[in-house]
């Protein structure tokens, strides 16, 4: 495995995710990526750019997959997400988030969308 990425060991858990947010916070242009165990369709990834967060969390049609039914559609505004070209796309500016932020909304948002509340149940990599 090269250095520019490395994937987490099953089980991931709460721990790993902030100290992956952190290295992504901490960086220029690194990002990385959260997906279901059971269905890689279901994913967040997030990056940095100019010191703000991009949080994308995906579409399923965009990959020929059922579409998120009316309560995650729901979820996915209440949690200030907005569709974008491909995915739906939240960014945060600099400072808002630190890394035990930006790992507490990940999991919200993987629990209240996908209904994943158990970390192991999720592959965390990242790519520099």
């Amino acid at each position: 495995m090269s250095a520019q990425h490395a994937v987490a060991q099953s089980p991931t858990t709460l721990a790993e995710i902030r100290l992956v947010a952190e290295q992504v916070i901490d960086s220029d242009g690194d990002f990385s990526i959260l997906a279901s165990l059971e269905d890689g369709h279901h994913y967040m990834q997030w990056i940095e750019h100019d010191g703000a967060i991009y949080v994308e969390l995906s579409d399923p049609t965009y990959n020929d997959q059922p579409p998120l039914d009316s309560a995650q559609l729901a979820a996915v505004a209440t949690l200030g997400f907005e569709k974008r070209k491909i995915n739906f796309g939240r960014d945060f500016a600099p400072d808002e988030l630190d890394s035990d932020s930006l790992a507490s909304f990940l999991l919200e948002c993987f629990a209240e969308v996908f209904g994943i509340t158990d970390p192991a149940m999720l592959e965390l990599s990242v790519n520099r």
